[in-house]
């Protein structure tokens, strides 16, 4: 079927749906393999299932450096009501935010980068561009937090080793060495090596649950048993100087990040909308059912300080102690670490490489390029190695926490935020098949994701803003023009709509009156200055530049015209920022052109109420496209008009019929003449050698009669008036107001006459009266 000029194709190929066009986002390619359609490896990329390329990813996220080194220590601080009550709001936040991940990456096909993507496609280029460079420079500062982790858990597990600073800092430099080649090679070998970690992960912990349940009472290293004076003591908090519950929070929040790793790698998904919500909504619920069996079992068994100062408050690693054989612990925890250090490469990686091929920031464009078998973002990898290696300077865990947790509530917020303006924007296209969510979740997850940033800090959450707000406008001004259709125009659009339908010509009144104008332009290399002049008139509002294609509008060089030419009147727009709207009509005349503008022009109450036509003559008119001190990209889009024309196309009775017309349906009429010779720079002053009485005047002349029509008079006057507020004619003009008088003895008379007109109108002007 033909749907405005682009063909679809609709059949059973085998239930399959083709689109043949981006421009009508009315189809969406739906196949029976998944939403890539296709075979799996026809591409050369990874095609990886929900275990593999999401849950797997999600749970080893979320299995770090806390589970291991710093769970212990927060219900030793906090006790154990605090911490889920922290756990509680943070997995309500990402639950809310994966609810809103969920929608979006089941509308529609889903390409690599994740909640970039995702945001990008829904809030613009804008939005998007900034959130990717949060999304990346928060993957820096996890993948830095866990590069510390590990290096804490090396040198407790190793305590021989050389221990100082620089010491440190080879460890962490060899280590992060080994997770960006693992990460260099490939996603694929990636997940295959990931399987192995979370079965560690999963192994370690269950051998240190059994330990802790079977194993004698250590009471000098702060583990006593299953004790319920120790239970009761350690359901509340036990704050050390300088931690509360921000502080903690802070830290606790950066292990649910890692759930949404998984939508990291949606480019490399088989079928990215039925993976990414359950594979995420699979590890949300294994991990929070880890983690509180984890807090009961320290809060149960383990002192917060005991009399040889050892327990939760000072040993980091109780975990690791109690448990037999601790080697077990040591091999989970590098395992923990080593993947949440992977996840965050690849996924910043593939982050980066998304961001640089959308190509909003031009300095990122060598970072586009993907290796040739599986487009791996090698070059992405290798700058985010530089960036990590220098990160880890800072050496301290808890000092990288609070970095992580306001980089990813940022992201949270942002995907929420998305989610919601897409629900209500009420856009047709707007369908996910993931049905578990409504607005309602969706700006809640905004909400609770902003408010805990502000929560936690303040000012940090501040300076984020800013930073995002920089970047916003960088991006804004520039990168090129997209065409992604975010969701900024469904909401212009259905509010526009909204108050149109609204606006009643029944209740405007003259106190807000604004000016509507249809002016006719026959070619605009003839007419720029008119359209320039006429632009400044309008004062907020409607403009309607009109212009009448001579012949048939059945047949297809008529279409294709009017096609050419509405094209290029978009442009002459965009190139000239004039704030007008273009209609182009084709008819068998001109008259019955201009009649069909007059009559059609608008929308609702939003209609044109005065209409401009040039000054009937019949010499050839002049091409002014040089001569006009306008940009090159308007001169080059003004050349691709048609040749202006050697004879009139509108006889004087035809013009004249126009006229009586546009006043019988009650029409104002505007008719221009000499335009053409309108001189800016001529009439701009130089401050700097102008003399004091040198006044350029806009002159609004008035006959005796004219005072008798107030309709009239006031009319003109608005136009005068109007001249004045704009910038370049209210800075370099002066209005004024000329009559006549019939003798030379009533000058002053009507001068004092006008004066009083003036004053009543409110018009700032200078009146002057000539005697006839």
């Amino acid at each position: 079927k033909v749907l405005g000029g682009k063909a679809y194709l609709l059949g059973y190929a085998p239930l399959e749906i083709y689109e043949m066009s981006e421009n009508l986002p009315l189809l969406r390619s739906i196949a029976v393999k998944g939403s890539n359609g296709g075979d799996k490896k026809s591409d050369g990329k990874n095609r990886l299932g929900t275990f593999m390329g999401v849950m797997v990813p999600s749970l080893l996220g979320a299995y770090g450096v806390v589970i291991y080194e710093r769970l212990s220590w927060f219900v030793g601080q906090a006790g154990m009501i605090e911490v889920l009550v922290m756990m509680i709001i943070a997995y309500i936040i990402v639950t809310l935010t994966v609810f809103s991940l969920s929608a979006m990456s089941t509308n529609g096909n889903m390409k690599g980068g994740g909640a970039y993507y995702i945001i990008s496609r829904a809030l613009g280029p804008e939005f998007g561009g900034s959130i990717g460079v949060v999304f990346f420079a928060a993957n820096i500062v996890a993948c830095t937090f866990f590069i510390l982790g590990l290096t804490e858990a090396l040198l407790f597990t190793f305590p021989q080793l050389p221990h100082s600073f620089w010491w440190n800092y080879l460890y962490g430099t060899v280590l992060l060495a080994i997770l960006t080649a693992v990460c260099y090679i490939g996603a694929g070998f990636y997940a295959k090596i990931s399987v192995l970690l979370l079965f560690a992960i999963w192994g370690s912990l269950l051998v240190g649950l059994g330990s802790f349940i079977f194993r004698e009472p250590m009471v000098e290293q702060g583990y006593v048993g299953f004790n319920w004076n120790v239970f009761v003591d350690n359901l509340g908090s036990h704050y050390t100087d300088g931690e509360d519950f921000q502080t903690i929070f802070s830290l606790v929040f950066p292990f649910t990040t890692g759930l949404i790793a998984g939508s990291t790698m949606s480019g490399d998904l088989a079928d990215p909308g039925k993976s990414i919500p359950r594979g995420t909504f699979a590890a949300i619920g294994i991990t929070f059912v880890s983690y509180t069996v984890m807090v009961f079992m320290y809060g149960a068994t383990c002192v917060a300080l005991n009399e040889q100062g050892n327990g939760l408050l000072t040993n980091y690693y109780i975990l690791q102690t109690v448990t037999v054989p601790s080697w077990i612990i040591a091999i989970g925890l590098f395992a923990a670490v080593m993947s949440s250090g992977l996840n965050a490469i690849i996924g910043g990686g593939r982050v980066l490489q998304a961001l640089a091929r959308d190509d909003l920031i031009p300095i990122l464009r060598i970072f586009s390029t993907g290796s040739k078998k599986s487009d791996e973002p090698r070059r992405a990898i290798i700058l985010l190695w530089a960036c990590v290696q220098l990160m880890i300077f800072l050496g301290d865990l808890n000092l990288v926490g609070p970095y992580i947790t306001m980089c990813f509530l940022l992201i949270f917020s942002f995907t929420n935020f998305a989610c919601f303006l897409l629900s209500i924007s009420g856009a047709p296209n707007f369908r996910p098949l993931y049905k578990y969510f409504s607005w309602h979740t969706a700006l809640m997850g905004a909400l609770a994701s902003t408010g805990m940033m502000f929560f936690l800090a303040p000012l940090s959450a501040a300076i984020s803003m800013i930073v995002v707000s920089g970047i916003f406008f960088y991006i804004h001004y520039r990168s090129p023009v997209t065409r992604w259709g975010d969701v900024s125009q469904a909401l212009i659009f259905h509010q526009v709509r909204k108050y149109l339908l609204r606006l009643d010509d029944a209740k405007s009144h003259v106190k807000f009156w604004r000016p509507h104008f249809l002016l006719y332009v026959a070619n605009p290399r003839s007419s720029i200055r008119v359209i320039d002049f006429v632009n400044s008139l309008k004062k907020g509002g409607l403009y309607v530049l009109g212009n009448v294609i001579e012949g048939d509008s059945t047949t297809e060089e008529a279409l294709a015209e009017y096609e050419d030419r509405d094209g290029l009147w978009t442009k002459f727009i965009s190139e000239t920022h004039f704030k007008a709207f273009v209609n182009v009509v084709v008819s068998d005349s001109v008259k019955s052109g201009i009649l069909n503008l007059m009559m059609l022009s608008g929308l609702g109450s939003m209609r044109p109420k005065t209409i401009i036509l040039g000054f009937f003559q019949d010499e050839i008119p002049r091409d002014t496209r040089c001569e006009n001190d306008y940009a090159p990209g308007v001169i080059e889009i003004l050349a691709k008009f048609p040749n202006l024309r050697s004879r009139t196309h509108l006889t004087l009775p035809d013009y004249v019929d126009v006229i009586k017309q546009a006043r019988s349906w009650g029409k104002s009429i505007v008719l221009t003449r000499n335009f053409e010779n309108l001189d800016k720079s001529r009439i701009k002053i130089n401050k700097l050698i102008v003399k004091k009485d040198d006044k350029r005047y806009v002159d609004v002349w008035f006959l005796q009669e004219d005072w008798v029509n107030t309709e009239t008079c006031t009319w003109q006057l608005m136009l005068g008036h109007l001249t004045s507020r704009t910038t370049f004619w209210g800075k370099n003009t002066r209005l004024r107001v000329i009559t006549t008088s019939s003798s030379p003895e009533r000058v002053e008379v009507e001068r004092q006459f006008l004066v009083e007109q003036l004053f009543k109108y409110r018009i700032d002007a200078e009146p002057m009266v000539l005697s006839s």
